[in-house]
């Protein structure tokens, strides 16, 4: 048995079950630092599984550090080397940004039989090295239209394609996707997570800017947990087991198991959609408490309050709640402001700079009458941090104020 080890600390040891695989030809022209590497199972008749032990730090369960609230720079496959992306994330009235990294950059290469897996930590470590310094990161490493090609090659039959609307700005395509309850991507996605738990707390620097991990695994798209039961057309996906959304809830909660004992002090985000939505809450609040976090990703100012994160930061116990919007100000223009927002009391071109502070306010519960639980976070876009994080008309900067009534009113924790 081969152990990595991550750092000289405080350690426990959690066992992934590594698929021994069959004997794919390895991609070209991939640099991997030893160190990347673990192990997997020797081929044969038997399809031996090989446990792996990674000493990693405890799991933080009532007493996890203090969440760095605020406003996350949401990235969308744009790097840090960008300069605006750099420029928004440099700001000092946000806390830090969301770093998107597709699973097929962090792992190009098929494992191949009798050999351990590789991975390629060299686009993540870059991103996480141009975070600018006192800013914290969200990370997200997500499969679904974003795995590796090879994976679905190798095993066509554990992947689905149909066409699929997500909803939101982004329209409808054909997608192929693993199928997340399927065993071997379990195994695989799995095995990359415990990997990557292990590489980072082995380097103490880039651990320590991460605030947030999202609880990938039950992909599409995005990274938001889902697993449509229609195609565009409304016709029923076989996703080839009798009851999809349970399988789906089941597989969730295994890859939460995995994100949360691979990154033990940090706090775990779920943004769930449809059916999925208020059992995997409900199963946030007993199992994570306040090291959950369970977030929407459709807000508006003065509507799209969802339910999900309100209920899931009410009660006890209850987890934190964060907020990204439906669509940037900038794109969306006033189509990002509802009936119900308290700021500004209408919408023209001339008052797009208010949204931003007004919808952060309804996400916040601030406007009158509102009885909402505040949140801790909001990712929001680029665009929108960029264009109204100066001082506006009323001299008021309103990314600056925005970041002020998030510090001032989000929950302890």
């Amino acid at each position: 048995m081969r152990r990595v080890q991550a750092a000289a600390r405080p350690v426990r040891a959690i066992s992934v079950l590594a698929l021994s695989l069959a004997a794919p030809v390895a991609a070209a022209g991939c640099a991997v630092d030893p160190q990347s590497e673990v192990g997997v199972g020797e081929a044969g008749p038997d399809a031996g599984l090989e446990v792996i032990e990674l000493a990693l730090e405890p799991e933080c369960t009532t007493s996890c550090p203090p969440f760095a609230t605020g406003i996350y720079v949401l990235t969308f496959g744009q790097s840090l080397a960008d300069a605006d992306m750099n420029k928004a994330a440099s700001s000092p009235n946000v806390t830090g940004v969301v770093l998107r990294i597709p699973w097929a950059k962090v792992q190009p290469d098929p494992p191949l039989a009798g050999q351990p897996a590789t991975y390629d930590w060299s686009e993540l470590e870059k991103q996480l090295d141009l975070v600018p310094t006192g800013k914290r990161v969200g990370l997200a490493i997500t499969p679904g239209t974003k795995s590796p090609a090879w994976f679905c090659g190798n095993y066509p039959g554990q992947c689905k394609t149909f066409s699929y609307t997500p909803g939101g700005p982004v329209g409808g395509s054909v997608i192929t996707v693993p199928k997340p309850f399927s065993t071997e991507f379990e195994t695989v996605y799995g095995n990359m997570i415990a990997a990557l738990g292990a590489r980072l707390q082995s380097r103490a620097a880039r651990y320590a800017k991460i605030a947030y991990v999202k609880l990938d695994g039950v992909n599409m798209t995005t990274d938001e947990t889902r697993l449509p039961l229609t195609d565009a057309s409304g016709a029923t996906i076989n996703w080839g087991v009798s009851d999809p959304t349970a399988a789906a809830i089941d597989a969730f909660k295994r890859f939460a198991g995995k994100w949360a004992r691979a990154f033990g002090s940090k706090r775990l985000s779920l943004a769930a959609v449809g059916d999925l939505s208020t059992r995997l809450r409900d199963w946030m609040k007993s199992t994570f408490a306040t090291r959950g976090i369970v977030q929407a990703n459709g807000l508006k100012d003065g509507a799209n309050l969802s339910s999900t994160v309100t209920g899931a930061m009410t009660g006890t116990p209850h987890t934190l709640g964060g907020w990204q919007p439906w669509n940037s100000i900038q794109q969306g223009g006033c189509g990002m402001w509802g009936a119900n927002a308290c700021e500004p009391t209408s919408c023209s071109s001339s008052s797009l700079y208010k949204v931003f502070r007004g919808m952060v306010k309804f996400g916040m519960g601030l406007c009158p009458g509102q009885t909402t639980p505040p949140g801790s976070f909001f990712e929001m876009y680029k665009e929108d941090i960029l264009a109204y994080d100066v001082v506006q008309a009323d001299n008021v900067n309103y990314v600056k104020s925005s970041q002020a009534l998030i510090k001032a009113n989000a929950p302890p924790n």
